[in-house]
């Protein structure tokens, strides 16, 4: 339940961002810096009914070899910028 008399600081800056990046936050050691944090499903098969003269393309999924540790150390803007220029290199749109 919200507290009826609570109120912002008297210097609350509502311009600035809900939530940031931890300026602490280190890539774990088993971070792959050159493997992308998301891929094609390598599980996913395209379905039989599938029109041949479309292209198909997999989901994307997490990559293992990522850690969720540096993402979830990201606000949720940047987490949405990373998933969307991954699926643009994909050719995925959101």
């Amino acid at each position: 339940m919200k507290d009826p008399n609570a109120k912002k600081p008297d210097d609350w800056d509502e311009s600035q961002p809900r939530l940031i990046a931890d300026p602490d936050a280190k890539k774990p050691a088993t971070w792959k810096n050159d493997a992308p944090a998301m891929i094609l499903d390598p599980s996913a098969e395209k379905p039989e009914e599938w029109d041949d003269n479309d292209e198909w393309t997999p989901d994307m999924i997490r990559n293992d070899i990522c850690s969720r540790t540096y993402m979830s150390n990201l606000n949720l803007d940047q987490q949405i910028l990373i998933v969307r220029l991954v699926s643009a290199e994909f050719g995925h749109h959101q």
